[in-house]
């Protein structure tokens, strides 16, 4: 019979598309991964990689494992869930998922708040945008996500309190000197910003959308993967850009940057779980602390 083992190899390479890559990951040796998936493939006499040189690739039939093979993992996971409660509760891993400007600015202080309670508790906390997070989330590989605003998937959704959102200048742009001009001036302007899948591209993409203006190739001017980046790239005057206040006040001072109010709305997070999987006590109590002011 197959091991859970297995099956956690064989995801992470599937997902890594590389053995190396997957063992590093996994903290194993690149012999061990292969090994695993060897026996696998030997056992049920089924190829789920096609090898092309030293480069590997799932196949169709690792391709219909796969989403079993998330169901089994996450299946597991709570059923480990379970028997942790019923022993007492006060320990275990929560897993959690978070787009990246609640993981570095925002979620550190709620962690070491729950910590002071549940301090057997590990918090293990992966950095993923929007979108990736929602995938995790589905596939079994985090028990709880946070995003910023709303997305469209079947997860259970909780909204509580969130973020402001500011533009950014580099320190001779000066943006919106009275309502008429802003149009003017957005249709002009060149944009640094996140990757595809960021809940903060997603705000920019609406908030022009309500002047006419679509986000494109014409007016981005770089697309970078971190808040980090994309300060240092309006710094020196590459473009504009749209960003949270929490990013902001993480940065302090920044002499060859100007800020200035976007005018929207201060956006939600959203906590996402799964509908259908059971919560151990410590994942009811993880996300009731996250939802306090």
């Amino acid at each position: 019979m197959m091991t859970l083992d297995q099956l956690r190899i064989f995801i992470k390479v599937a997902e890594t598309g590389h053995l190396t890559n997957a063992a590093n990951e996994l903290c194993l040796s690149q012999s061990a991964v292969s090994s695993a998936i060897s026996q696998l493939e030997f056992k049920y006499n089924l190829k789920l990689f096609d090898r092309i040189g030293r480069n590997i690739k799932i196949n169709a039939n690792g391709r219909a494992l796969l989403p079993e093979a998330y169901k089994i993992i996450a299946h597991a996971k709570t059923t480990d869930e379970l028997l942790k409660d019923l022993s007492g509760g006060n320990h275990g891993t929560i897993d959690v998922v978070c787009s990246q400007t609640i993981g570095n600015y925002w979620l550190a202080g709620k962690i070491s708040k729950f910590r002071k309670t549940f301090p057997n508790i590990k918090i293990d906390t992966n950095i993923a945008n929007s979108d990736k997070a929602v995938e995790m989330l589905e596939h079994g590989i985090a028990d709880i996500g946070i995003i910023e605003g709303k997305n469209h998937s079947s997860l259970e959704q909780t909204e509580i309190k969130g973020d402001a959102l500011y533009f950014i200048a580099p320190r001779e742009l000066r943006l919106w000197a009275n309502d008429i001009k802003i149009k003017n001036q957005l249709q002009n302007l060149k944009f640094v910003v996140r990757e595809k899948g960021s809940g903060t591209r997603h705000n920019l993409e609406l908030y022009l959308s309500e002047y006419g203006i679509e986000l494109n190739q014409d007016n981005i001017a770089l697309t970078l993967p971190s808040n980090e980046a994309v300060l240092s790239a309006v710094a020196a005057g590459v473009g504009v850009s749209l960003i949270s206040e929490l990013v902001i006040s993480g940065i302090g001072n920044n002499d060859n940057i100007n800020r200035f109010p976007s005018g929207m709305a201060a956006r939600k997070f959203t906590i996402l779980t799964l509908k259908d999987r059971a919560k151990s006590r410590a994942l009811m109590a993880f996300k009731a602390m996250l939802m306090e002011n």
